[in-house]
């Protein structure tokens, strides 16, 4: 989470996600190709950042990323 120092001043919340337990500060423990545990429409930003290099179905990703983007919601990527 390299980016969180920057980007948790500049929000209201700032919550993470990661395939596993690697660090103490990971809010959501889930594959990013299915992120049932989080609510549809429930976030305004998501960041992924060198991630869909590294999964087997990155489409599935962006559909899942899609789904908890509110309507008009910003996607920020980089592989």
């Amino acid at each position: 989470m390299p980016f969180r120092k920057y980007i948790s001043v500049l929000v209201a919340e700032y919550h993470s996600l990661d395939i596993a337990q690697k660090l103490p500060e990971v809010d959501f423990v889930s594959d990013i190709q299915d992120m049932r545990s989080l609510a549809q429409a429930s976030y305004d930003t998501v960041l992924c950042s060198e991630v869909l290099e590294h999964i087997p179905q990155p489409s599935k990703a962006i559909s899942e990323v899609h789904r908890i983007l509110k309507p008009g919601g910003k996607f920020i990527l980089s592989v």
